[in-house]
């Protein structure tokens, strides 16, 4: 299909850029006299080498005043169309490089190697975002790799349509605009790693006297079963193509599990203080654990950030209906803990959910996934909102104000966590006197 594609477009290229290609003939004759086309061997698919086409833009080691208009609208790449009709590149795909190229970079390891396991592009995600790094380069180019497609390939065509006609720095600008947006993902390996030691609650007090112990109890069982995941996401982290993630993040996120992992462990000890029991299985949280699956990393995130949501909004209120005790401390720490995965997650949702379009898309999937969370919380967990004298109508008011503040900060570049210490004021209305 690919194949037929780039034949397709190749041919009509030929056929309706040729008074252009006449065109540029003449403009580089009569800027210097010099060869019209410039002729160099490129390493293909399986780094099998080949000659590619170009108009020529320099003469004796200078840019020619031709070379320049056709670098920065992308012209000089017009004749590897011939290329394409031969079998040697694809109108998207990597950039073709030199044998020099790559051992200059260190594309000559094994690590490198899918890299050559499809043809060469005239455009592509690399060429597009050209100029920033070689490890960015590489990691577009993993990108590519893992998501191509007619949908990826139709709009790096449309985009690079656009560099010929409106200059590739004007073009790349608004892209850079798009997504720049970088996070420090060192602090936040820094800040997991000094709570790893944390001690844990060793016995706690008895609550199993309150005539909302059992609601409760059973409430926090399906929290505790929830919180006990996650495994999946450390190794979608791991292998991830998307640009924003390093090595940093995914240490981050291994730690963010194990953090998840300790709040289980917690919301077990407050269970068995409550006099309940820990439950192996619940619609709701086998429902979610199916869903995050079949999920792709960015998805996966974004119901991770919707469960902090939850999490920060039933822990508080519960907190605030219970007297003072350790079993009101723990939750009040899981909260504060939930406050600090929600501004991680929206970091690294930030990174994809810049400009108009991202912008929009995330906020429909957002809405659509914190809706249907906040009906299954209230299914699996009526009974103890009720016992414990919490409406459903504050639950739904407390949860809107956290679901519609996050979306901001993520569709934000600098983002403002101001709204959480207001959540501590508000919720101190609701506290037992």
């Amino acid at each position: 299909m690919k194949r037929r594609v780039d034949i397709l477009l190749a041919v009509a290229g030929l056929f309706f850029l040729s008074p252009v290609f006449i065109l540029i003939a003449l403009i580089i004759k009569l800027d210097d006299g010099g060869p019209i086309f410039f002729k160099q061997y490129r390493l293909g698919k399986y780094k099998r080498p080949f000659l590619i086409n170009k108009f020529r833009t320099m003469h004796d080691g200078k840019i020619t005043r031709a070379g320049q208009w056709l670098r920065t609208s992308g012209l000089d790449e017009l004749p590897q169309i011939v290329n394409i009709l031969k079998g040697d590149m694809s109108v998207v795909g990597p950039r073709p490089l030199t044998h020099d190229d790559i051992q200059r970079i260190g594309w000559d390891k094994r690590y490198y190697i899918a890299r050559w396991h499809i043809k060469p592009g005239i455009t592509g995600l690399a060429q597009l975002y050209a100029g920033r790094s070689v490890h960015h380069s590489w990691l577009y180019d993993k990108t590519y790799l893992k998501n191509q497609s007619f949908l990826l390939d139709t709009k790096v065509i449309i985009l690079t349509l656009l560099m010929n006609i409106l200059g590739k720095r004007r073009v790349r600008t608004w892209l850079y605009k798009r997504n720049n947006v970088s996070v420090n993902w060192t602090r936040w390996a820094l800040l997991f790693a000094a709570r790893r030691d944390r001690p844990m609650p060793q016995t706690l007090e008895d609550s199993s006297q309150y005539p909302w112990s059992a609601a409760l109890a059973r409430s926090l069982a399906i929290f505790q079963l929830g919180e006990s995941g996650g495994g999946t996401v450390i190794q979608q982290a791991n292998s991830s193509p998307l640009h924003g993630i390093s090595p940093a993040y995914c240490k981050s996120v291994e730690w963010f599990v194990d953090e998840e992992h300790r709040h289980a462990d917690i919301l077990a000890c407050c269970v068995k203080s409550l006099g309940g029991q820990c439950i192996e299985h619940n619609w709701t949280a086998k429902l979610f654990v199916f869903g995050r699956r079949l999920m792709g990393l960015r998805l996966k995130v974004l119901v991770l950030l919707a469960a902090e949501v939850v999490g920060i909004c039933y822990y508080k209120l519960l907190a605030m209906r219970l007297p003072e005790g350790q079993v009101r401390g723990l939750l009040n720490e899981l909260a504060k803990d939930e406050e600090a995965h929600l501004k991680f997650h929206s970091d690294f949702l930030r990174l994809y959910a810049q400009g108009t379009l991202p912008g929009l898309f995330f906020r429909l999937i957002w809405r659509i996934v914190t809706y249907a969370a906040a009906i299954m919380v209230t299914i699996d967990h009526r009974h103890a909102l009720k016992q414990m004298d919490i409406p459903l109508k504050l639950v739904w008011q407390r949860w809107m104000f956290l679901v519609r503040e996050t979306e901001s900060q993520i569709t934000t570049q600098k983002p403002n966590y101001q709204f959480l210490q207001q959540v501590n004021i508000d919720y101190q209305l609701y506290s037992l006197k």
